[in-house]
């Protein structure tokens, strides 16, 4: 809980889009980092890899949820219609092409796939943004 609040108050002061690249770039990293170190994985480690993971996945998502608000400003339902589903069925379409992704090529190869992805991703975002 108290790393939540102080995610939050940090969250508040950027700008939306800022925050949602930083979160990107911080989450493919943390992945990038699990990949590696799983086969050496020790309980602090993997402690300190995954509340990187969840602080940028928070940025990422309280990011997202502000660009649509403004995005949507005059239609507050449907903005958070369209945010509760994207919330949801995100990770959950996510979760099931890891599975079979993990099935495929094994646990450490897929987290350093997807972490590279995540953060080339991030990083394209942050080179070629634009104001939203």
């Amino acid at each position: 809980m108290p790393f939540s609040i102080a995610t939050i108050k940090i969250i508040e002061k950027f700008k939306d889009l800022k925050i949602t690249n930083g979160g990107i770039i911080a989450e493919g990293l943390a992945t990038i980092a699990f990949g590696i170190l799983t086969p050496i994985a020790n309980l602090l480690g993997i402690f300190i890899v995954m509340t990187v993971n969840s602080f940028g996945a928070l940025s990422v998502g309280s990011g997202k949820s502000s660009i649509l608000a403004r995005k949507f400003k005059n239609y507050k339902e449907e903005a958070s219609t369209i945010d509760t589903i994207i919330t949801t069925l995100g990770p959950a379409l996510g979760a099931f092409i890891g599975g079979i992704v993990i099935s495929l090529i094994g646990f450490q190869f897929t987290f350093l796939i997807v972490g590279v992805i995540v953060f080339l991703m991030g990083m394209i975002l942050w080179f070629y943004k634009k104001d939203v």
